[in-house]
C-alpha cells in the first residue's frame, strides 16, 4: 500500500516525518546516518563539516544533540571519524579508515545498475567438511553458492546462469530476507512520490537540499549494503532495487542542478 504524501503538500517538508518514512517506518540510527551524511557531503580529504552543523542537520530530522553527540563519540572512538578544534568550535572529518570504507561501499551505493550481470553457481566436494565460505557470493547450502564474481577454483562445479538453467524460486529466496525485497519496493513508491514532488519545482534553500539528498542516500544505503552483488532478476518480487537505484540518482541530479541554477 503506498503511502499518502500529506508531507509534500505542505509548503514546508517535514524532514523527520520524511526520515521515518524513508526508513521503513522508523527513526534512522544516528550513527549510521552520520556515516550517510560524511561520505555524501564530507569524503574528500580536506572536506569537514563543524559540530553545529552537524547538530542542525540531525535536529531537522528530529535527532536530539545529546544523540548526536554520542553517535560522534562513538564514531571517533572506532576511528571513523576525527575533530579538531578551531576556536570553540569543533570540525570533524573522515579519517583515513573512514574515507577508504566510504570509498569502498560508494559503487553499491551510487551505481545506476547492478554491480554484477552475471551469476554463477558453484558447487564444491561435498565429500569434504564445511569451510569457512569465505569466497564471495550467497551460500545456499555449505558447499553451494550463488555468486556475480566468476569463480576460479579448479575443484568446483561451476554453472554460468542464463535464460536456459533459471534457478527455482527456493533458491532465489535464499538471496536475502523476504522484508528486505518488502522494503526495496516501498523505498521505490516512496521515491517516486518524493520526485514527482521535487518535479515540480519547489523553491528549496541549499540546506535542506543537502538535508534531503543525504536522507535520500540513507534510505537506498540500508538496503543496498545488506542486498548480495548478483543480477537483479535473480531477485524474487518484489525487488525493486533497479526502480531504487533510478531514482537515488535522479533524485539528486534534481537537488544538484537546483543548487547549481
Amino acid at each position: 500500500m503506498r503511502m499518502s504524501y500529506k508531507l509534500m503538500r505542505m509548503e514546508r517538508l517535514d524532514f523527520k516525518e520524511l526520515a521515518v518514512r524513508l526508513n521503513n517506518g522508523q527513526s534512522p540510527r544516528v550513527w549510521s546516518l552520520l556515516v550517510t551524511v560524511f561520505g555524501e557531503l564530507a569524503q574528500d580529504k580536506a572536506a569537514q563539516l563543524s559540530g553545529e552543523t552537524l547538530r542542525q542537520f540531525m535536529e531537522i530530522v528530529g535527532i536530539k544533540p545529546e544523540a548526536t553527540r554520542v553517535a560522534l563519540h562513538r564514531l571517533r572512538k572506532d576511528g571513523w571519524l576525527n575533530s579538531q578544534k578551531d576556536g570553540r568550535r569543533s570540525n570533524y572529518f573522515l579519517t583515513s579508515k573512514g574515507r577508504e570504507e566510504s570509498i569502498k561501499a560508494s559503487p553499491r551505493i551510487y551505481s545506476e545498475t547492478a554491480l554484477a550481470d552475471k551469476a554463477w553457481l558453484v558447487m564444491q566436494n561435498v565429500g569434504e567438511p564445511v569451510g569457512a565460505q569465505k569466497e564471495p557470493g550467497v551460500w545456499i547450502t555449505g558447499h553451494m553458492r550463488l555468486t556475480g564474481v566468476q569463480p576460479d577454483e579448479q575443484d568446483a562445479f561451476v554453472i554460468e546462469l542464463g535464460q536456459t538453467n533459471e534457478l527455482p524460486d527456493w533458491m532465489r529466496g535464499r538471496l536475502c530476507d523476504a522484508s528486505l525485497l518488502e522494503q526495496s519496493r516501498a523505498l521505490a513508491d516512496t521515491l517516486k512520490d518524493l520526485d514527482d514532488w521535487l518535479a515540480q519545482e519547489p523553491q528549496l534553500d541549499e540546506f535542506p537540499r543537502e538535508v534531503l539528498r543525504v536522507l535520500v542516500v540513507h534510505s537506498w544505503r540500508r538496503i543496498a549494503l545488506k542486498a548480495p552483488r548478483l543480477p537483479d532478476d535473480l531477485f524474487l518480487k518484489p525487488w525493486a532495487g533497479p526502480d531504487c537505484r533510478r531514482l537515488v540518482s535522479q533524485i539528486r541530479k534534481r537537488l544538484s542542478s537546483a543548487q547549481a541554477s
